[in-house]
């Protein structure tokens, strides 16, 4: 259950920890994923019944990335994506969420950084970024 301001023990397993994020949006495709510029990204979401297009998520000043894919598995957009999660990180949770992904430079100074979470069978993406906003 997503408590504001709480932190999060990245100890716990990923299913156990992403649990308590705040959850967006649930069983949605994601239609297009880019990359604006060096640090920048669009995701772009459709209902997953009928197709229409919801929200998107921009993120601004990207400090790390992660993408896991399925490789078995051929790609076609739009992919079925079960959970949207994020959280605002702040004190210690930062420099845990940069390890989780394997940040290995210097964290940038910051009080508070969005970690978004996208999450389905085939492709999850994590990523630690300065703004984040619903469009």
């Amino acid at each position: 259950m997503f408590i504001e301001g709480y932190m999060i023990d990245f100890n716990l397993k990923p299913y156990q920890w992403k649990q308590q994020m705040k959850l967006i949006f649930e069983n949605i495709n994601l239609v297009t994923m880019n990359i604006i510029n060096n640090t920048t990204m669009n995701f772009q979401f459709s209902n997953s019944y009928n197709g229409e297009l919801l929200n998107s998520i921009l993120c601004k000043n990207i400090w790390k990335l992660s993408i896991n894919c399925d490789d078995t598995i051929e790609k076609e957009y739009p992919i079925f994506i079960g959970n949207v999660s994020f959280i605002k990180l702040k004190g210690e949770n930062i420099k845990e969420a940069f390890n989780l992904l394997n940040y290995r430079f210097n964290i940038p100074e910051s009080n508070e950084y969005n970690f978004l979470c996208i999450d389905s069978g085939e492709i999850s993406i994590s990523l630690i970024c300065k703004s984040m906003e619903i469009i």
